[in-house]
């Protein structure tokens, strides 16, 4: 029951500003532009906005949804190594003083964590322009699956910056903190799950029922996040698609962290030095000793094989998470026992052959070993700097352990100046 998203080619999105992009994106599929020309004038800097009544021609919807999934993975792949170090995921094995600082919790607002604001602001609003676009064109719209789509990626957007920045800026305006953008996550998901429901629509639902699941875990509200979280069924996920289409299409965790590519970024030691993450075989890689070397020639290189190649996707939510969210959410509801089961059902799936948890069962100790199953089921799913600070982790004391709004926003935002 594996789930995928999809997304176009050709005449999207690469290199242009989310407005003017779906508007010219538009105007060359309406017009017949020969694909090299669209794609050519896709890249110039244009002030024009796409109108409401654009939208009324059916062949521009598709055009505006592609550009909000492509927005949101161009973006994505790119966070994953940026927060991979900045959690100490990944450890730096190349040259760049950028990523080595980063795994040592110094984030510059103007360097990569800057990078990944910048691109995951963008997301959030190509994906919130697009909705009201929708909302302001289509008489029927409230039950659309297009703008579910919509409301849906703009929540998983928010939810990235508020996992992983101190304070976030939404469409330019004044700095919030993570609670608060945690809040509109949820409202995001929330529209969604209704707009899916209206359109009858189970594959864009599972989508925004599995974000509202973490938004409201992230908020505390247990029994929401659990409520969501038992819908998912078992072999679901929601990916980021990658292809060789072109460069701002393709995955970028492999470009870093694969050897045959690149070996700027490797297994942080911290996993292949741990016996419970070196003997787990769902968090597998490749260690060739301590001889093999990254671009440094230097530290050790261990490479990840969760995304071989540069067109290979990434979770974006999956049912693993979902059975994560709902034994967390069990836990701190007092149903430790069912929290164990959960944990059981991902140990012992099929394939794994994990012995079962056998631990005390009190609430610390539980949750511990949840912890450890997010670490290694959501390994490079930009999600693991959230769940150690949360957790108190003491390693993160006497470094950030969140990004800062970045240099750019503070430079062109005059509400944060």
């Amino acid at each position: 029951m594996n789930e995928i998203t999809t997304r176009g080619t050709g005449c999207g999105l690469p290199g242009s500003r989310a407005g003017a992009a779906v508007w010219m994106g538009v105007l060359c599929v309406l017009s017949g532009v020969s694909l090299t020309a669209c794609k050519d004038f896709l890249t110039a800097e244009n002030p024009s906005e796409i109108l409401a009544t654009d939208l009324q021609d059916p062949k521009a919807l598709p055009i505006l949804i592609n550009g909000v999934a492509g927005d949101y993975d161009y973006m994505y792949s790119y966070a994953i190594v940026t927060l991979g170090y900045f959690s100490n995921e990944l450890w730096h094995t190349g040259s760049s003083s950028d990523w080595r600082e980063l795994e040592t919790g110094l984030a510059d607002p103007s360097g990569a964590m800057g990078t990944t604001y910048d691109r995951a602001v963008k997301a959030n609003w190509t994906a919130d322009n697009a909705a009201n676009l929708i909302l302001d064109a289509i008489s029927d719209a409230k039950s659309r699956p297009e703008l579910a789509k919509a409301r849906t990626y703009a929540g998983y957007a928010q939810l990235l910056l508020a996992d992983n920045f101190c304070q976030v800026t939404v469409g330019g305006g004044p700095a919030q903190t993570p609670q608060a953008v945690y809040g509109l996550a949820l409202a995001n998901f929330a529209e969604a799950v209704s707009v899916a429901t209206t359109a009858n629509d189970a594959v864009e639902k599972l989508k925004a029922l599995a974000g509202r699941a973490r938004a409201n875990l992230m908020l505390g509200t247990y029994q929401a996040a659990r409520d969501d979280a038992r819908q998912i069924p078992a072999g679901w996920s929601f990916q980021a698609i990658y292809s060789l289409n072109s460069s701002r299409e393709e995955n970028f965790i492999p470009s870093q962290t694969v050897a045959k590519f690149r070996k700027e970024g490797g297994v942080d030691p911290a996993y292949y030095n741990d016996a419970m993450y070196a003997n787990d075989p769902r968090l597998s890689f490749i260690n060739k000793g301590e001889s093999f070397k990254g671009e440094d020639r230097i530290r050790q290189f261990v490479e990840q094989t969760k995304y071989p190649e540069r067109e290979s996707p990434a979770p974006i939510a999956n049912w693993q998470e979902a059975r994560l969210i709902e034994a967390e959410a069990e836990l701190q509801l007092g149903n430790t026992t069912r929290a164990i089961a959960l944990i059981n059902e991902l140990r012992t799936r099929v394939g794994v052959a994990l012995p079962a948890y056998s631990g005390l069962a009190t609430e610390t100790a539980v949750m511990d070993q949840i912890l450890f199953e997010r670490s290694v089921e959501l390994y490079l799913q930009a999600q693991h700097l959230v769940d150690r600070r949360r957790s108190g982790d003491p390693s993160l004391g006497g470094r950030e352990n969140c990004g800062q709004i970045s240099w750019n926003e503070a430079q062109s935002n005059p509400n944060v100046r």
